[in-house]
């Protein structure tokens, strides 16, 4: 019996510690899985109608979906992502332009008539003689640039393991659309729950993982859309581009107003005020609310559970994991749900029953 059980312990501890050693091996490649996953769970059925069109070509059916999908979902939202840098590189070059010309910025926006209007009230409160605004605005764009500056390095950092996950992301879509069936039968074989729970677990999964992706992405470009219809009513160049932004940042919690937020000052700033209060209006009231009523329709009737428990749930999930944290969250919300409901049905019902 003691030989046993030091067989037993020792065969725990090695189990332990090549698990741990999986764990490094593979850390850096956890995001692209995590991306890769949602992404095979998401488009599955259609890649099965590939499958049929291609006659049994499943490898070409996986590598050509998994093109199609870098296409329409991945390459739009680097785009995006690349234009928000290129706009606010454009904007710093323009301030940097004016200034070079002579025009003194602060004493630009200091002589417009609602800056006025806003500094005589508080005047009434606070003496600004004896603020320096310059000099504190100055040495806060001293400040940022110096921030910037010094977090280059880590942002080339930042692409270069963007693309590398969009690599592994790609390659491992295209396996898990091909081995998908195999890969199932291994998590059923390995899950420690009943044949009924392990089918009703891996749908519930599969369910909250399509409602989650598309739910999300359909909010995305609706808030897209209206976002780049605000950027022509106020007359606003590149509304298509950033209504892409707009696209992007609506996967984030703090959603469109980055991009729609920072529109309203500057036409605040360059002598606009009603089309600052339109944009600013149109993206309060239609642009950031369609997400408050539109995904948590789209995302509930899938996920079933509170639209409050999905918002942490997402914004837990993006803090803990990244952008991919939008659909892992209410994943592992879901699979917790459901474990709990289990735990409740085989371990607290029978010993009820038995006290009765």
């Amino acid at each position: 019996m003691e030989s046993g059980s030091v067989a037993r312990a020792a065969f725990l501890l090695l189990l332990v510690g090549t698990s741990y050693l999986m764990y490094v091996i593979f850390k850096p490649f956890l995001p692209g899985f995590a991306w890769a996953l949602v992404l095979a769970v998401a488009f599955h059925p259609l890649y099965l109608r590939l499958v049929r069109r291609f006659r049994g070509r499943t490898w070409a059916a996986a590598g050509l979906l998994s093109v199609l999908v870098a296409a329409f979902i991945v390459v739009p939202c680097i785009l995006a992502a690349v234009k928000v840098a290129q706009g606010v590189a454009s904007g710093y070059t323009w301030l940097e332009e004016r200034q070079d010309a002579g025009e003194d910025l602060l004493s630009h926006v200091a002589s417009l008539p609602w800056v006025e209007t806003v500094r005589e009230k508080i005047e009434d409160y606070v003496d600004l003689s004896r603020i320096d605004l310059r000099r504190t605005v100055i040495s806060a764009a001293q400040a940022t640039g110096a921030v910037l500056i010094g977090q280059t390095r880590t942002l080339v950092a930042s692409v270069l393991g963007a693309v590398f996950t969009i690599f592994v992301t790609l390659l491992t879509t295209t396996v898990l659309f091909h081995e998908g069936a195999t890969v199932l039968a291994f998590v059923r074989r390995i899950l420690p729950l009943q044949p009924a729970d392990k089918d009703t677990m891996l749908r519930v999964l599969t369910g909250v993982t399509r409602s989650v992706f598309f739910g999300a992405l359909a909010t995305a470009l609706l808030q897209g859309l209206l976002g780049g219809i605000g950027w022509v009513i106020v007359g606003l160049p590149s509304a298509v581009t950033f209504g892409a932004a707009m696209f992007f940042c609506a996967l984030l919690p703090i959603g469109t107003a980055l991009v729609w937020g920072p529109a309203v000052l500057w036409l605040l700033f360059d002598g606009h005020p009603g089309k600052a209060v339109i944009l600013l209006i149109w993206g309060a009231a239609v642009v950031s609310t369609a997400d408050n009523f539109l995904r948590p329709w789209l995302v509930g009737r899938g996920a079933k559970m509170h639209s409050v428990l999905l918002f942490f749930g997402i914004l837990g999930g993006i803090v803990s994991f990244g952008l991919v944290g939008v659909f892992l969250g209410p994943i592992v919300i879901s699979l917790f749900l459901f474990l709990v409901e289990v735990a409740r049905r085989d371990f607290l019902e029978p010993s009820a029953g038995g006290t009765a």
